[in-house]
């Protein structure tokens, strides 16, 4: 008798109430006794139980890897999702129409995956990171450059991104408080005014913005000061400029994945506008 006990499978769905392919794990016993998977999605759930009791023939079940343990199969399993994930999040930084909190049903079969050379990346990142991980690694690569490779969320650098970036929002209240701080002092040993900083004038961009492009604030403080000063309006007659189109377009795109982190607008002013006032 073999070992392999447990299995890896893919569901083939022939109809036209759902999305045509799943990709799941079990016991190889389940399988056989005629088991055709589960689905968690809210919006499919209902739709499969009824499909599946008034039309059981469009199902078909495929085994697609056999393993010893369960956790083996739940790796398999969970290395396609990191996969979903990966393509997701390469969209919503790509795309001026996708978004990875709406769209994640991204439509990435597991036949396209098993033909991935680079699948063994996500295999082992699904046995190794916690999705909450992989996940915040995808978003610190995404943040260096948004067409990044699998491979580039596996390497030392983005592990030590990582590490700061959880470090980082950990004391976000903390940082905030020093980088606007930090702001502050530059404007007035440069005689920077309120408005300058701000609002810009005619032909300068506000100088928060350059204060960003040179990593003097984080996008998660600019964000933060774009909440109660309004600095994207006064960016946006600068449009023709590629290097606003794509900053402004990379924090629109970044803004609700840090939203957890960034206090609500009556804090903010707490921690912030004290400091502001110093300027003129």
């Amino acid at each position: 008798m073999s070992d392999n006990i447990y299995c890896t499978y893919l569901t083939v769905y022939s109809g036209n109430k759902l999305p045509p392919f799943y990709i799941g794990s079990s016991s190889i016993d389940i399988i056989n006794n005629g088991y055709r998977g589960s689905v968690s999605s809210k919006e499919y759930k209902q739709i499969w139980k009824t499909e599946l009791k008034n039309n059981s023939h469009l199902f078909k079940i495929h085994i697609i890897s056999y393993h010893k343990t369960r956790e083996e199969a739940n790796i398999k399993e969970r290395s396609f999702q990191y996969y979903k994930y990966y393509i997701a999040m390469k969209l919503h930084f790509n795309s001026q129409d996708y978004d990875f909190f709406r769209n994640m049903g991204v439509r990435a079969t597991p036949q396209s995956f098993l033909k991935r050379k680079d699948r063994y990346f996500f295999e082992k990142m699904a046995s190794v990171f916690t999705t909450e991980k992989y996940l915040e690694k995808l978003l610190v690569a995404a943040k260096e450059k948004k067409n990044f490779y699998i491979r580039d969320v596996m390497t030392q650098e983005n592990e030590k991104k990582y590490l700061q970036t959880k470090g980082y929002m950990e004391a976000f209240d903390r940082m905030l408080e020093k980088e606007v701080s930090d702001v502050v002092n530059y404007c007035l040993k440069n005689k920077i005014t309120r408005h300058e900083l701000f609002e810009g004038e005619e032909e300068k961009k506000p100088v928060l913005f350059n204060l960003l492009r040179k990593n003097v604030v984080s996008y998660e403080t600019f964000i933060c000061l774009d909440k109660l000063y309004d600095v994207s309006d006064h960016l946006a007659k600068f449009s023709l400029d590629p290097l606003v189109t794509e900053t402004t377009f990379f924090i629109d795109k970044y803004k609700p994945f840090c939203s957890k982190h960034i206090p609500k607008k009556e804090v903010l002013s707490k921690i912030i506008v004290n400091s502001i006032d110093l300027l003129n």
